[in-house]
């Protein structure tokens, strides 16, 4: 059901209740249940993925239950956000959904939105994506204007790119008013200028009203039209793939296993590969995949951008055998920092635990290349806490926290993690 309410929420539902009918309640036991639920939540208990979906469905029955104090709105969100932002797989699903369902709670939502916004804002919280993108479903106006704040003057480069993401969406579903749409339009522009290719921008590109296309240049557009194409070896690694899985299972997935595995390398938008992935991630197909795609890290010589697609793919479909694998990667000096910051965050998601010998190499990797002049490393070590905080390992992350050599903000991120409550850690790991 999770990944069900994840996907249809994607393709466009923004009332605020789940998609997939629930079993009906009485009115009375609703409000005793909405109650107990709620207390449970502020008084600080430890609550499952699971008991999420509950209390927003049950508050999205009663979209007009009155919460007192009013502040419990904003408990909630807040507890709800923090969870969400450390939470991993169907713990995240179910979180990521409940928080849709408050944003657009006809009560909880404007709490629910500036929360989120205040933890945009502030540069130490970590999350898989950039925070900006939860508002890639929000209609309250308020959301939408807080996407394109991070537009034209992002506190930094995650914000932005959880930003434009969140684009997709919003144009889409025509959520920008017209000047809203016009300054989206700029930010495209300025983007694919010069013929750059940018796949994520390519696509809010395609999504924008025919008036704004129009003020594109020829070569924007040409940019935009030929970066959402798939080369050959794109495709052939696609083939590769769907081959291996396929050996010695009974089903050979039909054109559907294709059809994922591309969607899952290959979709210029970050949500429509993480969905397929999760898709994935439920057939027998999982861990034959997760073979192959270590195999190719291990052993061929595949460009940056693929590498990139196999690690972020791995950060789902991936078992202890390739986390080896996307070790080794995140302490080779011989790979780009945008690479390896992709490593890193992989390194949060898959299954099994790394030495501390190992996470400190990886760090001070990432120092010395940030000690010749290499800005992207900051994002690396940026990503390597996170990875460290997903692994709840509170030794390394106090040191990284009073390391005097790491940037302001990567220890900054190291307190935050720090500062999130055990029954709040708990939780984030509880799915049911």
């Amino acid at each position: 059901m999770a990944v069900a309410d994840t996907i249809l929420r994607f393709s466009g539902k923004v009332r605020p209740e789940p998609v997939l009918e629930r079993p009906g309640v009485d009115q009375d036991e609703l409000s005793r249940e909405i109650d107990v639920r709620v207390d449970s939540a502020v008084r600080g208990d430890v609550l499952s993925g699971a008991d999420w979906d509950v209390v927003t469905e049950l508050l999205c029955r009663r979209p007009y239950t009155v919460l007192s104090p009013k502040s419990t709105w904003a408990a909630l969100a807040e507890r709800l956000l923090v969870e969400m932002a450390v939470s991993d797989g169907v713990s995240w699903m179910l979180r990521a959904e409940a928080y849709q369902r408050l944003m657009a709670h006809p009560l909880g939502g404007s709490a629910a939105v500036a929360t989120a916004a205040n933890a945009a804002d502030d540069t130490g919280v970590q999350s898989m994506v950039g925070l900006v993108s939860v508002f890639d479903s929000a209609v309250s106006r308020e959301a939408t204007a807080h996407v394109v704040r991070h537009l034209r003057h992002p506190r930094t480069d995650r914000a932005f790119a959880g930003a434009l993401l969140a684009c997709v969406r919003k144009v889409r579903d025509r959520h920008f008013g017209p000047a809203e749409m016009a300054e989206v339009g700029r930010v495209i522009t300025d983007l694919l200028s010069g013929g750059r290719s940018h796949r994520l921008a390519s696509s809010v590109a395609h999504l924008l009203p025919a008036h704004v296309r129009g003020r594109f240049g020829r070569r924007t557009w040409t940019a935009a039209v030929r970066c959402l194409g798939l080369e050959d070896d794109a495709r052939r690694t696609v083939t590769r793939i769907v081959a291996s899985a396929r050996v010695g299972l009974p089903h050979d997935g039909g054109t559907l296993l294709p059809a994922l595995v591309d969607e899952a390398l290959n979709a210029p938008v970050f949500d429509e590969r993480l969905y397929a992935l999760f898709t994935l991630y439920s057939t027998p197909f999982r861990a034959p995949v997760a073979r192959e795609l270590g195999t190719m890290l291990r052993h061929d010589r595949p460009d940056a951008a693929t590498i990139a697609s196999l690690l972020e793919a791995l950060r789902v479909l991936g078992g202890p055998g390739e986390r080896r694998v996307v070790e080794s990667l995140l302490v080779s000096r011989a790979l780009p920092g945008p690479v390896r910051d992709t490593a890193a965050s992989a390194l949060g998601h898959i299954p099994g635990t790394s030495s501390r010998t190992f996470w400190r190499a990886a760090i001070d990797v990432a120092l010395r290349g940030l000690a010749e002049g290499l800005t992207s490393e900051i994002s690396v070590l940026d990503r390597l806490v996170y990875a460290l905080g997903m692994a709840d390992d509170l030794v390394l992350l106090a040191e990284v926290a009073s390391d005097a050599r790491l940037p302001h903000n990567v220890r900054a991120a190291a307190r935050w993690w720090h500062s999130i409550p055990d029954h709040i850690r708990q939780s984030a790991r509880t799915a049911a």
